[in-house]
């Protein structure tokens, strides 16, 4: 089976256990916020293992659901220890404007050499050489 076919298999049983679980909450717990719930599940379910556990630890000490804006506090709570712990925002610091639009010049500069002729002046998409392939030769 490809990896296509697979991850998309693996959405589906994701979601079908998604919801089957958030309609068993309803019923039981008709007050829950169910957007909350999927945004604390999806989020959570792109986290490290150590986010989830610590989540799953902290939620079980509760008598109710928590709220996504809960949720988010304990998240950057979270990310401001780790930063404390390891000397740095990382990936999380902020980018001047001017950072951008170097970012963005460089980038532009870089996407305008062709992948088939390597010449400059032109993007691939663009490329009279590449025009004039077979369809299932672009791909």
């Amino acid at each position: 089976m490809s990896d296509k076919r697979l991850s998309l298999r693996g959405l589906i049983t994701q979601y079908r256990s998604t919801v089957t679980a958030l309609e068993i909450t309803l019923k039981e717990n008709p007050q829950v916020d169910v957007p909350s719930q999927f945004c604390i599940h999806s989020f959570l379910s792109k986290s490290d293992k150590g986010t989830r556990a610590d989540w799953e630890r902290k939620v079980a000490k509760r008598k109710t659901f928590a709220t996504f804006n809960e949720f988010l506090e304990y998240v950057e709570e979270r990310c401001n220890a780790f930063e404390r712990t390891t000397g740095g925002s990382g990936s999380m610091r902020t980018i001047s404007q001017a950072q951008k639009r170097k970012v963005f010049s460089a980038t532009e500069i870089a996407n305008r050499i062709c992948f088939d002729c390597k010449r400059e002046g032109h993007r691939h998409h663009t490329c009279s050489k590449f025009l004039e392939f077979h369809l299932h030769l672009k791909k």
